[in-house]
C-alpha cells in the first residue's frame, strides 16, 4: 500500500494593520514581468508605482501600456530619491508630475519619498486612498492567496512507502485538495460555484470554511465562530464541451421520388446546399468533392496553390478524428497537459527561424495587396472556377439578402452550448444570491479545491510564485462557445496579423491559445463582413471558440516574437457577445475585362477560362468599378470569352467584377493553460524537469 504523507504548506504574505491607521492593508512587491503585472492588475485595490528620479524606461512604459490596456486600477506614484538631483529637484518632480498625470488614468496622486520620515504620509495616503471599483472583477469573487496547503489523495501505483513528499507530490496521476486561504473581496460566494486558479485551472471545491484572520490588531476582542460550506446536488460541473452526436437526427422514410434521386451518381462539393447542388446539371462534367475544408485562406489566395500551404491545412474530418475529452475534468485536463508546453517556440532551429521570418515578410506583402485590391483575386487558369470557388454563392444584395445562420455548420458547432436568451442568462447569472449558503465578502476564509494534480502545484512552489489569485466562475463561466471581441491592433505593433494566426488571449481572469477570425461588425446587419488581417486604427470583431466569459471583461491579444522569444502586445479590446450564429461572410471578387463594346452590350473576357464556368456562374449579377450592373447573357466560343448586358453604356477602360460569398467558421483550436511564463530561464528549468 502506497505511503501517504499529511500535507505540504506554503505561506506567501501576512496581512497587517497598519499603526494608527484603519485599514488592514496586504503589500507586496510585483515582479518586474508581464505576468506578474496583469495578474497583480486584476486584483489588487491600490498601485503604487515608484518612479526614479531619470525617469520610467522603455520597459516600465510597456508595462503602464499593458496595464491601460486591461485596466488601470487606483493609483498614485511615489518620486523616489529626488533630494540626490540638489537644485534641479523642483524642475524634475514637476516634468515627473506632468508625465504621471498624462500617462495614468484619472489623474493620480504623485508624492516624494526621499528618507524614512516620508513613510508616515505615504501610509496616511494608502489608508485613506479611494479605490475606484473594476467592474468586469466586481461582479466575480476573487481573493488573493495568503498561504496555500496541498492534501494529496490519490496516488499511483508504483508509489513506494518511503518516497518524500516533495518527490511522491511531483509524479503523474497525484491528486488531492489544495485549500488557499485569503480574503474574500468582490461577490458573495457560495460552494456550489467552480474557481478558477489564475494561470493553473478550473477546479470544485470539497467545502469553504471561515478562518480566523491573522491580524496583528489587538483591538478585535469579538470572538471568533467558524462556519462550513459543503456543495450540495446544484455543484456547477466542470463539463466544458458536448460530445458530438453524429446519428442524433431526424430520420423519416423515403419516398419513390427520394429514391429515384438517390440512384442518381451525382457527386456534389461538400457545403453545397440543396439549393446550391440543384444548380449541377446532369451534362456537365464530373464534379470532384474537394476534401480540402480549410477556412483559414481563401481558395483564391495565391499560396494557397503551394504544396506547403495546403499540407498545414485541416480538414473536417481530420479534426473529428481527435481525441477530445469532455468529460467531468476536461478543462483541467487540457492545462494539465499544455500549462508547460507554451514556449516551445524557441526550440525552433536557425532554419526554422529563417522560414518563420519569410513567412512575415510575405504576409506584410499580401497585407498591402489586401489593402490596395480588396477582395480581388484571380481565376486560375489550371482548375475550373466552379471547383476552386465551389463553397461560394451570389447574393443579390449584402445587406438585404437572407442567409440561414444554421446552413452547413461544421461538426465544431455540435460541441458548443448555445443559449435561447443569453442576456437573460448573462443577468440571472449575475443576480444570483442565496443568502443562506453564500459567504459575504471581507472576510477571512479557506476554499478547498479538490482534485488538484500535484505536479501542478511543485510548478507553483517552484516558480516561487507570490501572487497566487483565485477567481470565483459564473454560472456557465466554464461551457464553450462562440465568442466575439471587440479588438483594436496595437499601434505600436507593426507586423501583420492574418485571421487565423496562433496567438495567445487574455479574457478577464483567463488565458488561452487560440486562432481568432477576424471580422468588420456592423449592429445594422445580419451579416458581417470577413477581414483577412487584422487592420490598423480600426475596431475589429475577433471571433473564437473559448469558455463564456460575461461582458464586460479586458480582452489582450498576444504574439510571440520570434527573435526575442518574448510575447507582444499585438491587440486590446473588451467581450463583444456570446452568440454562435453571428454570421461571418467572406468575400472575394472576380473580375474580367471588357474586349469589345457595343452601348450597354460588352464581350468581356479573362473572368473564367472555358464555357463551363461561365455557364456555371450565369445567375450571378456582374458590377463594374464604375457603377454599371449587368448579367452574362450567354458564352462566346470555349476560352472563356462571355456577352453581358448592362444598365447603362459601359466603358472600355471599365472594370468588370463579379462577387462571391462564403461563411467562414472559427477553428476549435483554443487551448487553456498559463500565458505568460515567456522567459528562458522559466522554459530552460521545464527542459531539465523534463
Amino acid at each position: 500500500m502506497a505511503h501517504k504523507p499529511s500535507s505540504m504548506f506554503y505561506s506567501i504574505r501576512l496581512t497587517n494593520s497598519l499603526k494608527d491607521f484603519s485599514q488592514k492593508v496586504t503589500i507586496f512587491k510585483i515582479e518586474q514581468t508581464n505576468r506578474a503585472v496583469l495578474d497583480a492588475a486584476k486584483i489588487v485595490d491600490v498601485l503604487m508605482l515608484v518612479v526614479p528620479p531619470t525617469g520610467v524606461d522603455e520597459e516600465g512604459e510597456m508595462y503602464i501600456s499593458l496595464l491601460r490596456s486591461q485596466g488601470f486600477p487606483s493609483s498614485f506614484v511615489v518620486l523616489q530619491n529626488l533630494d540626490s538631483l540638489g537644485k534641479k529637484k523642483t524642475d524634475r518632480k514637476r516634468e515627473l508630475t506632468k508625465w504621471a498625470q498624462t500617462e495614468i488614468p484619472r489623474d493620480p496622486k504623485v508624492v516624494t519619498y526621499d528618507g524614512e520620515n516620508d513613510t508616515r504620509q505615504i501610509c496616511r495616503w494608502i489608508n485613506d486612498q479611494q479605490a475606484r471599483p473594476i467592474t468586469w472583477r466586481e461582479k466575480r469573487p476573487y481573493l488573493l492567496v495568503d498561504k496555500y496547503e496541498f492534501q494529496p489523495k490519490v496516488y499511483p501505483q508504483e508509489a513506494q512507502q518511503n518516497d518524500q513528499l516533495s518527490s511522491l507530490i511531483a509524479q503523474k496521476d497525484v491528486l488531492g485538495t489544495l485549500v488557499v486561504y485569503g480574503y474574500l473581496r468582490g461577490k458573495s460566494i457560495t460552494a456550489n460555484q467552480l474557481f478558477h486558479l489564475v494561470n493553473f485551472g478550473t477546479f470544485q471545491v470539497d467545502k469553504i470554511s471561515t478562518e480566523e484572520a491573522p491580524t496583528r490588531n489587538k483591538r478585535d476582542t469579538d470572538a471568533f465562530v467558524k462556519s462550513e460550506f459543503f456543495p450540495d446536488q446544484d455543484q456547477e460541473s466542470l463539463q466544458a464541451s458536448l460530445i458530438p452526436d453524429t446519428i442524433n437526427n431526424e430520420q423519416t422514410w423515403p419516398t419513390k421520388e427520394d429514391l429515384e434521386v438517390a440512384t442518381k451518381s451525382m457527386k456534389v462539393p461538400k457545403g453545397f446546399s440543396t439549393y446550391q447542388a440543384s444548380w449541377i446539371a446532369e451534362g456537365d462534367e464530373k464534379v470532384t468533392s474537394d476534401d480540402d475544408e480549410d477556412d483559414d485562406e481563401d481558395d483564391l489566395d495565391s499560396e494557397m496553390m503551394n504544396q506547403d500551404e495546403e499540407d498545414d491545412v485541416d480538414s473536417i474530418e481530420d479534426e473529428d478524428e481527435r481525441n477530445f475529452d469532455f468529460g467531468e475534468r476536461s478543462e483541467t485536463q487540457t492545462q494539465v497537459d499544455k500549462h508547460f508546453n507554451i514556449d516551445a517556440d524557441e526550440k525552433m532551429t536557425d532554419e526554422e527561424r529563417r522560414a518563420e521570418r519569410e513567412r512575415l515578410i510575405r504576409a506584410r506583402e499580401e497585407e498591402d495587396d489586401d489593402a490596395r485590391f480588396p477582395d480581388e483575386v484571380d481565376t486560375p487558369a489550371d482548375t475550373p472556377a466552379r471547383i476552386q470557388f465551389a463553397k461560394y454563392r451570389g447574393l443579390k444584395s449584402f445587406r438585404t439578402s437572407p442567409w440561414d445562420p444554421k446552413e452547413n455548420l461544421p461538426i465544431d458547432y455540435a460541441r458548443i452550448f448555445q443559449f435561447e436568451n443569453f442576456d437573460r442568462s448573462a443577468k440571472l447569472a449575475m443576480q444570483e444570491d442565496d443568502s443562506d449558503k453564500c459567504i459575504d465578502s471581507d472576510q477571512y476564509i479557506s476554499i478547498h479545491l479538490s482534485m488538484v494534480p500535484g505536479e501542478r502545484v511543485m510548478k507553483i512552489h517552484q516558480e516561487n510564485k507570490d501572487q497566487l489569485v483565485v477567481f470565483g466562475l459564473l454560472r456557465h463561466e466554464q461551457k464553450y462557445s462562440v465568442n466575439h471581441f471587440m479588438i483594436k491592433k496595437n499601434p505600436l505593433y507593426t507586423e501583420p496579423i492574418k485571421s487565423k494566426d496562433e496567438l495567445i488571449a487574455q479574457v478577464g481572469y483567463r488565458t488561452f491559445k487560440c486562432n481568432p477570425v477576424f471580422s468588420e461588425h456592423n449592429p445594422r446587419n445580419d451579416k458581417h463582413r470577413f477581414e483577412r488581417f487584422l487592420q490598423p486604427s480600426r475596431f475589429l470583431a475577433a471571433t473564437i471558440f473559448a469558455p463564456i466569459t460575461y461582458r464586460p471583461a479586458p480582452v489582450l491579444l498576444f504574439k510571440r516574437n520570434v527573435d526575442t522569444g518574448k510575447l507582444d502586445l499585438v491587440a486590446y479590446g473588451g467581450v463583444l457577445a456570446i452568440n454562435p450564429d453571428r454570421v461571418m461572410v467572406k468575400k472575394i471578387i472576380l473580375t474580367g475585362y471588357p474586349f469589345k463594346v457595343h452601348k450597354k452590350q460588352a464581350v468581356v473576357r479573362f473572368m473564367f477560362h472555358n464555357a463551363e464556368d461561365i455557364k456555371w456562374f450565369q445567375p450571378v449579377e456582374l458590377h463594374t468599378k464604375y457603377g454599371r450592373h449587368g448579367l452574362i447573357t450567354q458564352s462566346l466560343g470555349t476560352h472563356g470569352y462571355m456577352k453581358c448586358v448592362f444598365d447603362d453604356t459601359v466603358h472600355g477602360h471599365d472594370t468588370v467584377c463579379m462577387s462571391l460569398y462564403k461563411r467562414v467558421f472559427p477553428k476549435w483550436s483554443t487551448e487553456t493553460f498559463s500565458l505568460l511564463a515567456n522567459n528562458e530561464e522559466t522554459h530552460q528549468a521545464m527542459v531539465d524537469d523534463e
